[in-house]
């Protein structure tokens, strides 16, 4: 698991205070599912996040741009292995030549 220390602490439901976010060291089925229903790169990103680290939408949409990005930085490593395991990660979207 990694975490990450947020630079700019949000709330959660109950008016508490997270500046920590936890990220599993592997992605399950449900967040699989969310990839594939969810378009558009920032809605996806924050649906990600959301469903690895366990926290509602909303609290997403508080998070500052750095530290989304950190959380990505984490983040992104998964998606890659998750890409390599289904056999999408060797597509380059250009064709061999000819």
């Amino acid at each position: 698991m990694a975490t990450v220390k947020l630079e700019y602490p949000i709330k959660d439901r109950n008016g508490n205070d997270i500046d920590v976010l936890v990220i599993p060291n592997r992605i399950k089925f449900k967040t699989m599912r969310v990839i594939d229903r969810v378009e558009g790169n920032l809605d996806r990103a924050a649906a990600v996040i959301a469903s690895l680290c366990g926290i509602p939408e909303a609290s997403v949409d508080e998070l500052s741009p750095a530290d989304v990005e950190n959380l990505m930085e984490k983040i992104d490593p998964l998606l890659d292995a998750l890409l390599d395991t289904t056999g999408k990660g060797a597509e380059t979207g250009s064709s061999p030549s000819e």
